[in-house]
């Protein structure tokens, strides 16, 4: 008469084995998740500035409050952010344009701009025409992802023609 056990139980092995193999996929799917928030936040904030330009040239095609409209891009001293302004030609102020701030939004904070790169950028609107005010050729701003591995990065252009894009 032969005696069976009968095994209750895990080994040890194949415990270490599912723990191991737990750990790698829970591990896995942190990095892709993380990964996958930082790219979304750089096409969150892309697509709000293309936005927020194409807000300005319709407000200066309509002429509202007869102003000129643009974005002023800030990069100073740890802030960064870009803000809805209206300009006021300077015919009757001595030549000198008047920039008034109308809303603002900070860039998220993982992200920087890479241009500019320091101090300030206008890129304002003709009335009526919606083309780029100065400078006559391309104007552009850059946002990139501040600290990923390898560094992703969105060219917005508005081109002499008025047409905003996301490279």
């Amino acid at each position: 008469m032969s005696v069976f056990r009968s095994k209750k139980g895990f080994t040890l092995i194949e415990l270490l084995i599912v723990m191991a193999i737990t750990i790698i996929t829970v591990g896995g799917t942190g990095l892709y998740l993380f990964n996958f928030k930082s790219a979304n936040e750089l096409d969150v904030d892309a697509e709000s500035i293309v936005g927020a330009l194409r807000d300005a040239q319709q407000r200066s095609i309509n002429q509202e409050e007869t102003a000129r409209w643009g974005i002023r891009f800030t990069n100073q001293s740890g802030e960064q952010y870009y803000e809805l302004v209206k300009i006021f030609s300077g015919g009757g102020f001595g030549g000198i344009d008047v920039v008034m701030a109308v809303s603002k939004k900070a860039l998220n904070n993982a992200l920087l701009f890479a241009d500019p790169a320091g101090g300030q950028k206008t890129i304002s609107f003709e009335k009526i025409t919606g083309v780029p005010h100065e400078p006559v050729g391309e104007a552009t701003a850059a946002v990139e992802i501040n600290g990923s591995n390898p560094p992703q990065k969105k060219t917005i252009t508005v081109n002499q023609h008025g047409v905003i894009t996301i490279q």
